[in-house]
């Protein structure tokens, strides 16, 4: 095993390799994940490191070796199974943090008392959360939100009148009560904001890209990811979700767009899922991932480490680098010995 060390920080250096059909071989690469967590853990003296140093390998190795799945995972496994993985291991660009940003700020101005929960205070949160080089960025998106601030109701949306969950987490088995059959897998989701208004529960979702309303509820777009987090919550409070919302900051129009449903999207949606499970079980198994080239990428490591294997012949092997944190020799001396 190696860890490397540039510019301070330590890297867990593996890699992969296309091998027949054009799959990527992982083997390699989780082989590796794994030896290093085994003896991060004994270093911890845990069972599972949940953060700190190394602690996103932890999380990567278990998100390919588990039981049950997000809703966003199955977005992007779907979409390019050896990109999702890349994508975990070299989340660090300028959109990631931004999002990422938003709803922290989103979630913890939400969570401030009634009566509290102001623009100046939010102002003051985005702050508190942005102190790595992001505030601008988040900044904009903040004073977006505020500025349009409609309410999906009509009117103005009252947030000190407001009752709500945010960034609220869970994971459950899934019955889909329209269909009569439960999902393959468990699901884990974290929701951005549930509304209790009037006795109804509403779901909230931001985005800060500028997806348009089509694109929201396509299949190819956000609505199995939406219509997944309407069963979740159903079939956590036992209580039917009135309405689903994307909210995007960014736009005017299109600041609130409503989620469609019926019977058909759930069939759909269902079916997706039944493959997805197949796929991910067959991966388990074989470790091996189809990988499609990428036209935009924010990260541009990222884009070089998939299209190098998507365009590369059989044989190609890529260096992958799993950021570890902060060099920290102590535990680096004891894990590479």
């Amino acid at each position: 095993m190696e860890i490397r060390t540039m510019e301070g920080k330590d890297y867990l250096v593996s890699s992969v390799q296309v091998g027949k059909q054009c799959l990527v071989e992982t083997d390699k690469l989780f082989n590796d994940m794994l030896e290093f967590i085994t003896l991060l853990r004994e270093y911890n003296k845990s069972d599972f490191v949940k953060d700190g140093y190394g602690a996103n390998v932890e999380h990567i190795y278990r998100k390919y070796n588990t039981d049950y799945f997000s809703p966003t995972f199955l977005k992007s496994f779907t979409e390019n199974q050896f990109g999702c993985l890349a994508h975990d291991i070299y989340s660090t660009g300028d959109s990631n943090v931004r999002g990422i940003n938003f709803h922290k700020v989103m979630e913890l101005y939400y969570k401030l008392p009634k009566g509290e929960r102001t623009y100046e205070n939010a102002l003051e949160v985005t702050k508190e959360v942005c102190t790595d080089g992001s505030y601008d960025k988040v900044l904009e998106y903040v004073e977006y939100y505020f500025k349009r601030h409609n309410d999906y109701l009509g009117g103005k949306l009252d947030d000190n009148a407001l009752e709500c969950l945010t960034e609220h987490k869970g994971k459950c088995e899934i019955f889909v009560k329209s269909l009569g059959k439960k999902l393959p897998m468990k699901m884990k989701y974290i929701i951005d904001r549930l509304d209790y208004r009037d006795d109804k529960i509403y779901l909230i979702d931001y985005k800060t890209g500028s997806p348009t309303a089509d694109k929201c509820n396509s299949f190819d777009g956000y609505l199995p990811q939406m219509t997944l987090y309407r069963w979740a919550i159903e079939n956590e409070f036992d209580m039917e979700i009135t309405d689903t919302y994307l909210n995007i900051p960014k736009k005017i129009k299109d600041f609130y767009v409503r989620v469609n449903r019926s019977n058909r999207i759930d069939e759909v949606v269902f079916e997706m899922c039944e493959r997805f499970y197949k796929k991910y079980e067959k991966f388990k198994q074989d470790r091996l991932l189809r990988v499609k080239p990428v036209d935009w990428c924010d990260n541009q490591e990222e884009k070089n480490v998939i299209n190098t294997l998507a365009y590369g012949g059989v044989d190609t092997e890529v260096e992958i680098l799993v950021p570890l944190g902060e060099t920290n020799n102590d535990i680096k001396d004891f894990i590479v010995g």
